[in-house]
């Protein structure tokens, strides 16, 4: 069952007595989808984020970086519509950055949406069909500033959306 968003914070949320592969494979748990399905999933989206060596491991013997393609891989099992990162680069070397990239492109590909905050401006020009400046984040009227612009950017899945504050 497809839900129409899924969100990846800074913070990753992982279960920190639960497997990479557990972790991954519990959405599917609470939608009731089998143990078998769903564990195959789950090692096919670990696949796809690079870490199907690590689906065996706890949180606490990941990286960094491989604790957030964990908690991207557990959004991407749910196959949401719209997907909605926080600061997705903030603890990716340059090359699992590149990585990243690749995975948006080919989620962007395959009709999602992407979200993308990010205080990176490089970075945002790498990835972004169209971006936001939320520099003014106190203000107000930002919400109201912020929906109209993406209805006139006409914002639909397929396309990855940049919001920062940039400087």
């Amino acid at each position: 069952q497809r839900v129409r968003r899924a969100d990846v914070s800074c913070k990753f949320n992982l279960i920190p007595f639960k497997t990479a592969v557990e972790n991954v494979a519990l959405p599917l748990y609470y939608q009731e989808v089998p143990r078998r399905k769903r564990n195959k999933l789950a090692e096919e989206y670990l696949d796809r984020v690079g870490l199907a060596d690590r689906a065996g491991h706890l949180p606490r013997e990941l990286s960094g970086g491989q604790q957030q393609r964990v908690a991207i891989a557990r959004a991407l099992v749910r196959d949401p519509r719209i997907l909605v990162f926080d600061e997705p680069t903030a603890v990716l070397t340059p090359q699992e950055t590149r990585e990243l990239f690749a995975t948006f492109r080919d989620m962007t590909r395959q009709g999602r949406g992407i979200v993308f905050i990010s205080h990176k401006l490089d970075e945002v020009l790498e990835i972004a069909d169209s971006m936001l400046d939320a520099h003014r984040a106190f203000d107000p009227d930002l919400y109201t500033e912020l929906t109209s612009m993406a209805d006139a950017a006409g914002l639909t899945p397929g396309e990855a959306v940049v919001a920062g504050g940039f400087t």
